[in-house]
């Protein structure tokens, strides 16, 4: 399988997520190992991913689970019930223009959020676009931050990689998927790449 990378995702320090489309056939796919993907994966350290390469998997086998969409959920939520939904992955050409903060989460660090709108609902959620953090994976890095920030302000068009997490107990709504958005691409540099960030 060839896949053409355009979800690439922080994850824990360390590691990554990474889908695209099958060259083959345009679907989304999101290519797991039995682990973690280590970060050593990345083309910035040696590895074979960046955003906008083809990459040769080889030989794969398909496991499918139900997710993972509803993108929006059913509820005002950002979310999806476990085992509901028919895909995971998806692209979003966002009804108004999206905005970006820098925000302190749960653990007491930064993390980037971003407001989108798909017509009725106007959520700020999680921004996992590994281009927009330190090596490290949980450092937000200021200067890419502020770029992105001012080309959305200047009005440039957008679509955005989005996805779910993987499947968490909540207090109210079960265990569900919530949605992220996994990366933006830019119409004037749409295969902006993690090695030129």
């Amino acid at each position: 399988m060839r896949l053409l990378v355009n979800h690439l995702t922080r994850m824990a320090a360390g590691y990554f997520c990474v889908a695209g489309l099958d060259v083959a056939n345009g679907k989304h796919v999101r290519p797991v190992l039995l682990g973690r993907l280590p970060q050593s994966l990345l083309r910035v350290h040696g590895g074979a991913f960046d955003m906008a390469d083809v990459v040769d998997l080889g030989q794969v086998q398909p496991r499918p689970q139900r997710p993972e969409l509803q993108m929006f959920g059913s509820r005002g939520a950002c979310g999806v019930n476990q085992g509901k939904g028919r895909a995971s992955l998806g692209v979003l050409r966002p009804s108004e223009q999206p905005a970006l903060e820098l925000r302190t989460g749960f653990s007491g660090g930064k993390e980037i959020r971003i407001k989108i709108s798909d017509g009725v609902l106007n959520p700020f959620i999680s921004l996992t676009d590994i281009r927009f953090y330190e090596n490290d994976h949980v450092t937000p890095n200021k200067k890419a931050i502020e770029r992105a920030q001012q080309r959305l302000e200047a009005g440039e068009g957008v679509l955005l990689s989005v996805g779910l997490t993987r499947a968490y107990p909540t207090a109210h709504y079960g265990t569900i998927h919530s949605l992220q958005v996994n990366n933006i691409h830019f119409a004037k540099k749409p295969d902006w790449r993690l090695s030129a960030s």
